[in-house]
């Protein structure tokens, strides 16, 4: 039985961020035999994949078991895989850099903006103006975010594929899923660490301007109100 678990950090980061563009350009049924032939995937796992209706579906179905495939010889295997049949893939891999292997850039506009506001949560407000600047590929936003491909899909076919609509609500459903967990420090690292890969369309210089603008409106003081998770100014004390 090939090991279970999930891959190494980077290594899945590495897949999260090349996500769409893997399903966009391998075939599973190419290269499900080299893999069970080194028990990256088990036979159940290799019939269940071959049956799938579609390329697409074939493909979400192997890239999810190689999620889960254990941290050893998996993703190596896998790449081997594709240096035989997707050799223009496995190189794409190889120089998508993940964010725990980059070098520290230099000091961006948002690491000048005060902490408190960094940990703020994002409001569905906010989640509406932010979800327009996203472009191309946002669906691997989401799936970093911590949204399975099953949500994304039907939340784009609950908005009747209003791509702005679909984005918002997934914004929002994040932070009701991790309330401690949806700032503006953790989107906009999430954003940073997935530029490098080219696989996302972000307008960041509309991200910048939206996310200044609010630190401007709500202030340096602030503080959280749990119940509205909204952001309110803290209000100054009159005492002596």
């Amino acid at each position: 039985m090939p090991m279970r678990g999930k891959l190494k950090q980077n290594d899945e980061a590495v897949i999260r961020q090349n996500y769409l563009f893997l399903k966009e350009e391998i075939e599973a049924k190419h290269i499900v035999d080299y893999l069970y032939s080194k028990d990256v995937i088990s036979l159940d796992d290799k019939e269940e994949i071959v049956c799938q209706p579609s390329r697409s579906r074939r493909n979400d179905v192997l890239l999810d078991k190689l999620m889960h495939a254990g941290p050893g010889i998996a993703y190596c295997e896998f790449l081997k895989a594709l240096d035989e049949e997707y050799s223009h893939v496995s190189q794409k891999l190889r120089k998508t850099k993940p964010p725990a292997a980059r070098q520290q850039q230099e000091q961006s506009w948002f690491e000048e903006l005060p902490d408190q506001f960094k940990q703020t949560l994002i409001t569905d407000a906010m989640a509406t103006r932010l979800s327009e600047c996203f472009g191309s590929n946002w669906e691997s936003v989401m799936l970093e975010l911590g949204h399975t491909q099953v949500i994304i899909d039907r939340e784009k076919q609950n908005c009747s594929n209003n791509v702005v609509r679909a984005i918002t609500n997934l914004l929002i459903k994040w932070r009701q899923k991790q309330p401690k967990v949806a700032t503006y420090e953790k989107l906009v690292e999430c954003l940073e660490s997935m530029k490098d890969g080219g696989n996302v369309n972000i307008d960041f210089n509309e991200l910048e301007k939206i996310i200044v603008a609010e630190n401007t409106r709500l202030g340096y003081a602030m503080e959280t109100d749990e119940n509205n998770l909204e952001t309110i100014p803290r209000q100054e004390s009159n005492a002596q």
